[in-house]
């Protein structure tokens, strides 16, 4: 898979993903699987339950995936396993120093649920509020290979699928557009490398970022009720969830040539559905209408949601949970658009 795919295939999967409810039947052994390291626990798993995992992860159907039980190690490579232990943890700090979160109108503190492997930095951990294992990924951003392994039912830590890049369907991924309006000449990046500074320079290939450092992508996260309840219905997990997907995004960046790091600047989730205010915008938008300019249109809708909340970054997403008919499911726009109030035509970049 292509360095140029394998992160939009990454991101698709996460954003504006069919957020299915896994099944709920009994557990029953289904189909046959070998055992690859001698260490590892194969674990039983219903018809049902993989089907609701091949949905909501994009997989083909075919896929044959193997599914792994953890015994306080993991496996994503053949014959290598990984130490959760915390000893065998580094920190991985996905937030800015600044970075605020509000979860269902609370502030709370912006605290990191990821890690790096000591035994494998290529490999990056999520970690639930317990500090049971959530998913993990391992990135070759030199080549835009990932394999990862993630629960099969979201509200559990006692069974893990392995998904390569060739277990995605391709068919469904390569349905889903993504529309890049911004004129690529020049953007305001946040330098990690001169602190409380931002420049101006074009978006091209600058050499091995050990000389350079790197820029610092802000990100803002809206994260709605509906995506909540899919990744086990806390606002923990949302979170985590969250997370996960921006530093898997970030690592196909942090390499020689483009030395860009996304990074949360803030963070807003939201668990009650009583009181989610993305939820109306859900409902205007019916069951296809995302990027049109009307008044019901999704994109439009959310870009004026964080102008009247006063959200801004270099890239505002919206992560919710909702299934759309069509599989134009992404877009990104930097065309103005007119919202209501004195900031009438202000301009946001902001992906569903």
């Amino acid at each position: 898979m292509s360095f140029s795919f394998l992160p939009i295939a990454l991101f698709l999967a996460f954003i504006g993903g069919y957020a299915e409810e896994l099944s709920r039947a009994q557990r029953v052994s289904f189909g046959e699987q070998k055992t690859r390291n001698a260490q590892v626990v194969v674990a039983n798993y219903s018809e049902a339950e993989m089907l609701g995992f091949k949905i909501q992860h994009q997989v083909h159907s075919q896929a044959d995936l193997f599914v792994q039980q953890l015994e306080g190690k993991l496996q994503l490579v053949k014959n290598e396993m990984i130490s959760l232990e915390n000893r065998d943890l580094a920190n991985l700090d996905i937030f800015t120093s600044y970075a605020s979160v509000v979860a269902d109108g609370t502030e709370k503190n912006a605290a990191s649920s990821l890690f790096v492997s000591r035994q494998d930095p290529a490999i990056t951990i999520a970690l639930d509020s317990e500090g049971n294992l959530r998913e993990a990924v391992r990135l070759n951003p030199e080549i835009g290979e990932a394999i990862s392994i993630s629960r099969i039912d979201s509200r559990k830590a006692d069974r893990f699928v392995t998904i390569t890049a060739e277990d995605f369907d391709q068919d469904k991924l390569a349905s889903f557009e993504v529309e890049d309006r911004v004129a690529p000449l020049a953007r305001q990046l946040r330098s990690s490398h001169k602190s409380g500074t931002s420049r101006e320079r074009s978006l091209q290939a600058i050499g091995a970022c050990s000389e350079y450092g790197f820029d610092v992508i802000e990100v803002a996260v809206v994260v709605d009720s509906l995506l909540c309840a899919a990744v086990g219905g806390t606002e923990g997990a949302a979170s985590t969830a969250a997370q996960s997907v921006i530093a898997g995004a970030s690592q196909f960046y942090e390499v020689d040539g483009l030395c860009k790091k996304l990074r949360i600047s803030y963070l807003e989730i939201h668990c009650n559905a009583g009181t989610n205010p993305i939820a109306p915008l859900l409902q205007q938008a019916g069951n296809s209408d995302i990027c049109n300019t009307d008044a019901n249109g999704l994109l439009q809708n959310f870009i004026c949601y964080t102008v009247d909340q006063g959200i801004a970054a270099d890239l505002n997403l919206l992560f919710h949970g909702k299934f759309f008919t069509i599989l134009e499911s992404i877009r990104s726009t930097l065309q103005p658009i007119p919202c209501p109030g004195p900031n009438w035509s202000l301009t946001r970049w902001a992906i569903s």
